[in-house]
């Protein structure tokens, strides 16, 4: 029943016209409440050290808890899709990390990966869960791979979506970019939007003009914010790839893995693949064909039925 609902409430936003500017603010915000109603979500807040995290809960009682960690730039309700297709048998959490969505900015600037990794220690700490199943998209799966590496005992499974932490035998458009200064992910004006959703998306989504507009207008004050994130992430790889110390935890990593990458992922290259598959020494893996760097939106079917057919099939899935 509530699929059908969406279907006819999508029908009516695509068909929609003569909106003002506010009229598609409230539509944009009343869509994403929707979907998380689909998933039967919360939106709740905590404070850890001072600092308001914000994050979604479905509050189910069973002892199986999947934690989604999303990737730069992003925030939890980038998990809606796939979430609604694992609500069956799970509590579902997705997360806001530091200086993302609703949680706050680190009171002392700190974004490098390892600070996140903190942030997801201190936050199932006070929740009071054991043991998680880690599910991590870009930013977020390197930040999920940290974790596992140093809290294996708290980590059931882990699930790597096009994941940072490796290094691409063959640079993707985004990191060529980087290497001459230039921040594709990064808004600042509609112009950048849509080079950003054309890098993320292989097939991009139809978003009528007036919601690109309030998505412009709600990321370009946090332009500068966003592009020292990066600048932090950076330093993360400088400090855990490239001085080879995360190659070397991660072939001791003893957790299940499953690895899912987009094949046309202009962010981070599929070639990551091979990389995770040489050091993980207990990795699944699945290339999704003609899918971005986002398959949790892009495909989240095909998604969905991988970590289901994975959970299936591991000795850790319950207590």
């Amino acid at each position: 029943m509530r699929s059908i609902v969406f279907i006819a409430l999508a029908f009516m936003l695509i068909t929609l016209s003569g909106c003002t500017h506010q009229m598609y603010s409230d539509l944009l915000d009343e869509g994403v409440k929707f979907q998380r109603w689909l998933v039967e979500w919360e939106e709740k807040n905590i404070e850890l050290n001072g600092v308001n995290v914000s994050y979604l809960d479905n509050q189910s009682n069973s002892q199986n808890v999947i934690l989604f960690v999303h990737g730069y730039s992003a925030s939890k309700d980038n998990w809606n899709q796939l979430a609604y297709r694992l609500n069956d048998q799970y509590r579902l959490i997705a997360i806001d990390l530091l200086g993302h969505g609703k949680t706050d900015l680190d009171p002392n600037n700190n974004y490098l990966l390892m600070n996140q990794v903190e942030l997801l220690q201190d936050f199932i700490a006070a929740l009071n869960i054991s043991k998680i199943h880690l599910i991590g998209n870009s930013m977020g799966g390197g930040v999920s791979l940290l974790f596992a590496l140093h809290h294996p005992d708290k980590t059931r499974t882990l699930t790597l979506i096009d994941s940072a932490g490796v290094h691409s035998p063959t640079l993707s458009p985004f990191e060529t970019a980087l290497q001459e200064g230039k921040n594709i992910l990064a808004v600042q004006d509609l112009a950048s939007f849509e080079k950003m959703i054309s890098l993320v998306f292989y097939d991009p989504p139809w978003i009528p003009m007036g919601f690109k507009n309030v998505i412009v207008e709600r990321a370009t004050p946090h332009y500068n914010h966003y592009q020292y994130v990066l600048s932090e992430i950076l330093k993360s790889n400088d400090i855990w790839r490239e001085s080879g110390r995360i190659y070397g935890l991660m072939p001791e990593l003893q957790v299940e893995t499953l690895l899912i990458w987009g094949r046309q992922d202009n962010v981070l290259n599929v070639s990551s693949v091979d990389v995770f598959n040489q050091h993980l020494p207990k990795v699944e893996s699945h290339i999704i064909e003609e899918c971005g760097h986002v398959p949790m939106i892009e495909k989240p079917d095909e998604t969905a039925a991988l970590i289901k057919q994975f959970f299936a099939g591991t000795s850790n899935q319950s207590l």
